[in-house]
């Protein structure tokens, strides 16, 4: 099968969401420890889009005594949101 089943449809959000997950655990790795940052994979409502969708999260520490910050990207177009863009529903939070 090579590099993965082609199951007759394109990318959508969860696949964009996954690879976008693997590209910053590599991007992590590099960094080290002072600019330390967690990044994960969300199904949720959103503001940008109607119903379901997965979009990557990621949170960024902070310096000194600051908390850090936490947004949502848009893993099909690379587009960062704010926390509040989540409407109501987060159905899977990894």
């Amino acid at each position: 099968m090579g590099g993965g089943a082609d199951l007759g449809e394109g990318r959508d959000c969860d696949d964009y969401t996954k690879i976008l997950t693997g590209k910053a655990m590599e991007y992590g790795g590099e960094l080290g420890v002072e600019h330390s940052m967690c990044f994960g994979m969300a199904e949720g409502e959103f503001t940008w889009r109607n119903g379901l969708h997965f979009c990557n999260w990621v949170f960024q520490s902070g310096s000194g005594d600051e908390f850090g910050s936490f947004y949502w990207i848009e893993p099909e177009g690379g587009e960062t949101k704010e926390l509040t863009e989540c409407t109501k529903l987060i159905k899977l939070f990894l």
